[in-house]
């Protein structure tokens, strides 16, 4: 990391990654000395992006510190890359331990005449296909494509989630929803519907696990500048604070049978429409999917 010490149109570099960056011995030519000694956070040099990370010493000096941008955010990005990896490769272990084990069992009966073969192999089914919607799941994740947006009326996307929302979980669960009737705002349909399912069916589940009355409430708002803001709330018992921080992270779940993709699916698509879904702070249970530059001109 290189290291330098600047003061008005004098720098000086004290270490050899410095004096490598700046081709010299000693000082640093005044332009970038300049720059240094001022209160900028960025330096761009030699083709390179550098965040100054300075602490202020006596008799105006700056000691600071040039942190290759491009080489942290490659290793933030490996880190993430690491981390995906490795949780894709737990989830798929533990998909296909049992699959392994279902089949040893299957041959096992089949040698031996054993009734039980028809339901062992019903089992093994079910858990590929398990483990193919995880895969499916995943796939989608990553290869999310650029929104498609054009007009859609908010009333008419809110009617069709009713109606999903009613073929899944009627009469367990009531759904309320809220918004302006007419208004229209520019979005990927199709995606925007699967965020707001995926933050629909966490909530139904949420409130299913909690006491009844079991209840969802679905809210749209579009404010005069166009920007879309879609509120989920459930009567569920509210998310645990040490689960608050990891809930969008992809493959995270704590129920029972889930692949953990909705919340970050949402958050991604959310994203690219240049917004985001937050979770806020209230003791009721509420995602906020917020949306910039809706407005159908």
């Amino acid at each position: 990391m290189p290291l330098v010490r600047a003061e008005g149109t004098r720098a000086q570099a004290l270490n050899r990654a410095a004096r490598t960056l700046f081709v010299t011995n000693d000082r640093i030519p005044p332009v970038v000395a300049l720059h240094l000694a001022s209160a900028s956070t960025h330096l761009r040099h030699d083709g390179r992006s550098f965040r100054l990370d300075a602490v202020e010493g006596a008799n105006g000096h700056r000691l600071v510190a040039l942190i290759d941008a491009e080489a942290e955010q490659r290793a933030a990005e490996e880190r993430a890359s690491d981390e995906m990896i490795d949780i894709l490769g737990h989830e798929l272990l533990n998909g296909l331990s049992p699959i392994v084990s279902l089949a040893d069992s299957a041959i096992t009966a089949a040698s031996a005449g054993d009734a039980a073969l028809p339901a062992i192999l019903a089992t093994l089914a079910r858990r590929v296909e398990g483990l193919e919607a995880f895969t499916r799941a995943y796939r989608d994740l990553a290869r999310l494509p650029a929104p498609v947006r054009e007009p859609v009326v908010l009333e008419e996307l809110a009617d069709d989630l009713t109606r999903l929302f009613a073929a899944r979980f009627a009469p367990n669960v009531t759904l309320t929803v809220e918004g302006d009737d007419g208004a229209v705002a520019r979005i990927d349909r199709d995606q925007m519907t699967q965020a707001i399912w995926a933050l629909l069916q966490n909530g139904a589940e949420a409130a299913l696990a909690a006491s009844a009355p079991c209840a969802v409430g679905l809210r749209f708002e579009l404010s005069s500048s166009g920007a879309l803001t879609i509120s989920v709330t459930d009567s569920g018992d509210g998310m645990p604070l040490d689960e608050r921080a990891a809930i969008f992270r992809p493959f995270h779940t704590t129920k029972p049978g889930g692949s953990g993709i909705g919340l970050s699916l949402a958050r991604r698509i959310a994203r690219a429409h240049g917004g985001d879904v937050t979770l806020r702070p209230d003791l009721t249970t509420t995602f906020r999917l917020e949306v910039g530059n809706t407005a159908s001109v």
